[in-house]
């Protein structure tokens, strides 16, 4: 059956700074795959600046056509991030792929939450697609920001929509309103429900501000959203160009030859 792939991109308007990196990174994508008839790349954009349409829209439809099938979602500001998702992710289950009776399917439709100053892998929507099993495993990569690895953003992850739906709240836009812990909140659910795959993977970049924010705990417990601790996600090594964890096999490799010799 055909996998549908979504990434979900919420933006305040079409002159972000690094919208066309992504526009590129993903003509990349959808037209390598978008030549095999069972993988269908799809970017649903979720605009927060009120339902006029913008010129730029018609640039962007165009220069992704016969490569990436986009989706436009207009809706009034202000902008959250939550707020978006959750109807981005409402939309493709209930308008975009209303008709699809395959939710059982190995793969079924595919969510990946994208960030709008992100630079994509060219293979990157294999990795999604290895990376996910509906029932069982979410991937959340990590990316690199100013030469390093940023472990601690959840905010970008790809899962069955199925799975989503099965989740306590899912992307949560009344808590997260206007202060934007909206990763860390999705994270704590997925994990009690998924086991989360969380590699470093090359060449996936964020291209955002030097000025990063640091989640504050204190902050979560005053406000009784959680117990005393943050969500852990476990990160796995660097993935090399097969897709594969060589430096995580070799150490399961070796743990099973020593458990075998004893």
């Amino acid at each position: 059956s055909t996998i549908q792939v979504y990434y979900v991109m919420v933006i305040s308007a079409f002159d972000d700074i690094h919208l066309d990196t992504v526009l590129k990174n993903l003509e990349i994508n959808g037209h390598y795959y978008n030549k095999n008839k069972i993988i269908k790349v799809n970017l649903l954009l979720i605009i927060m600046n009120g339902k006029i349409k913008d010129k730029k829209e018609d640039y962007i439809i165009s220069y992704l056509k016969n490569k990436v099938n986009i989706y436009v979602l207009r809706t009034s500001p202000p902008f959250g991030r939550s707020i978006g998702l959750k109807m981005g992710y409402q939309y493709i289950r209930t308008t975009l792929e209303s008709n699809n009776n395959n939710n059982d399917n190995k793969h079924d439709i595919i969510v990946f939450s994208l960030d709008a100053s992100i630079k994509l892998p060219n293979d990157f929507t294999k990795l999604i697609i290895k990376s996910v099993s509906c029932g069982k495993v979410a991937f959340a990569p990590v990316c690199k920001k100013n030469n390093k690895w940023v472990e601690g953003g959840y905010g970008m992850v790809g899962m069955c929509l199925s799975d989503y739906f099965q989740l306590s709240n899912g992307w949560r836009e009344k808590w997260w309103y206007k202060w934007g812990a909206e990763d860390v909140d999705i994270i704590t659910q997925i994990q009690k429900k998924l086991l989360i795959h969380r590699p470093k993977v090359e060449n996936y970049l964020h291209l955002g501000s030097k000025k990063s924010r640091k989640h504050n705990g204190n902050y979560y417990k005053g406000k009784n959203l959680y117990p005393s601790y943050l969500p852990v996600v476990p990160i796995t090594d660097v993935m090399n160009n097969n897709g594969e964890d060589s430096n995580m096999i070799k150490k399961i490799e070796k743990n099973q030859d020593f458990i075998q010799s004893k």
